[in-house]
């Protein structure tokens, strides 16, 4: 880990926070403590992200702007992730001015809030030139949410495997990632949010027996073939009691599933943005240009995957 001299004052750094597409997400059951014991193949949308940049000079401030940005408080995960990071002592260059271009709807299950922190961090980590930012800040990242430990390593945009509350994370070394080359999806969002709180009480999961074991590493992927088959395999446990509370997923999940060229749809985490996956940026941009002309109130980005 390197630390900046004290005396210097950096330039404002710029952290692109991609939505967080959960392709799969299995919930293990209820800990003692409260909290849902998960596993979850995770991917990152390399085109759909909000973006913040932070300035370490002025007043301590969060500046929010965007389509979505009218949809934020004054209470979120940005400035708990800055003000939280500002009590370490590695960070000298203490956050000013936060800007948040917010471009991902709200509590709609691609993890935004969670992207959002981390990008912070990251940020706050380049004005310092900490290269470690796993172990500067391993005590911040439980508190900030479950999301944010698999986020905060996202600045290149790699797809990852996340267990236990989310703070077990795994990336192959190397080169090439999980996912196959080419691989980008349709996200739809029908303009409903979702609250997780809620998904996970109709959820009603049962209270674990026995602590799991760390579950198997998957891939790499070498075919948007053999990734649909093993997710084919798999679930997103939250979907259907998202769907109870927000019937409209179902239309989402038709009018994906009708796409001539739509490899699998499903529900990203909490919902209520689906996915469609497709085997190329083309397909999918023809898909959203049919859902566009039928349904104009929602929201809908296209994006390769990573």
């Amino acid at each position: 880990m390197h630390v900046t001299d004290r005396n210097t004052v950096s330039p404002p750094a710029i952290e692109k926070a991609y939505a967080k597409i959960n392709l799969n997400l299995e919930v293990l059951g209820l800990r003692p403590d409260g909290y849902h014991e998960l596993v979850s193949l995770v991917a990152f949308a390399r085109d759909v992200f909000d973006v913040v940049t932070v300035t370490p000079a002025g007043k301590f401030s969060l500046v929010v702007s965007g389509p979505s940005g009218q949809h934020i408080d004054g209470d979120n995960l940005v400035l708990q992730a800055a003000e939280q990071a500002a009590t370490i002592p590695a960070v000298s260059q203490q956050p000013g001015r936060i800007d948040l271009i917010k471009n991902l709807p709200v509590a709609a299950g691609l993890g935004g809030g969670s992207a959002d922190a981390a990008a912070t961090l990251r940020a706050i980590a380049r004005l310092n030139a900490i290269d470690d930012i796993e172990t500067a800040f391993a005590g911040l990242c439980p508190k900030l949410g479950a999301d944010v430990p698999v986020c905060l390593q996202s600045g290149d945009a790699q797809a990852a495997l996340m267990w236990g509350l989310g703070e077990q994370v795994w990336r192959p070394t190397g080169a090439g990632g999980l996912l196959p080359p080419g691989l980008s999806a349709l996200l739809v969002n029908p303009g409903q949010p979702v609250p997780t709180g809620a998904v996970f009480r109709a959820l009603a999961a049962s209270p674990l027996e026995d602590v799991p074991s760390a579950p198997d590493k998957p891939g790499p992927f070498k075919t948007t073939t053999e990734l649909v088959r093993f997710l084919q395999n798999s679930r997103n446990d939250l979907e259907k009691p998202a769907r109870s509370i927000t019937p409209l997923i179902n239309d989402v999940l038709c009018a994906l599933r009708t796409q001539p060229d739509c490899q699998l749809a499903r529900m990203s985490g909490s919902g209520a943005t689906c996915f469609g996956l497709f085997k190329d940026l083309s397909q999918a941009e023809t898909a959203k240009a049919r859902l566009a002309a039928q349904q104009t109130n929602w929201w809908l980005a296209t994006t390769r995957l990573g």
